[in-house]
């Protein structure tokens, strides 16, 4: 029960690290934040500062749950799970939303006939 419970500390650390990293970069804060503006510069440095804590914390889980040979061989297996899981978030945050009837719902043209690329042809 111990172990689960560890591994799972280790993939949630891994995960809010990247998490925090990929808030430092403009377009992630921009799309999930603020659209107006950008981070801060403290703000980078304290997103960049935790993501790298919580890196380092799950690497010292990894290695409280199996010892250190296996443990970074664990911990780098908890890092790229936690990166593709950010990825796959922050896709999915992203996605552009539908109308019921197939039109992109942040469309300021939607229902208009016109699309991203001008009038449609007949």
């Amino acid at each position: 029960m111990l172990d689960g419970l560890l591994l799972l500390a280790g993939f949630v650390l891994a995960y809010l690290g990247f998490a925090a990293v990929a808030l430092t970069l403009e377009r992630h804060w921009r799309d999930l934040i603020d659209r107006r503006r950008g981070p801060l510069r403290r703000t980078v440095v304290r997103l960049r500062l935790s993501g790298t804590v919580c890196a380092v914390a799950a690497l010292v889980v990894a290695i409280q749950r199996d010892g250190a040979a296996f443990g970074v061989l664990l911990w780098l297996l908890l890092l790229t799970v936690g990166a593709l899981a950010v990825a796959a978030t922050i896709t999915w945050r992203t996605a552009p939303r539908l109308q019921p009837d197939g039109r992109p719902a942040s469309s300021p043209r939607a229902g208009r006939g016109e699309g991203r690329f001008g009038s449609r042809s007949p």
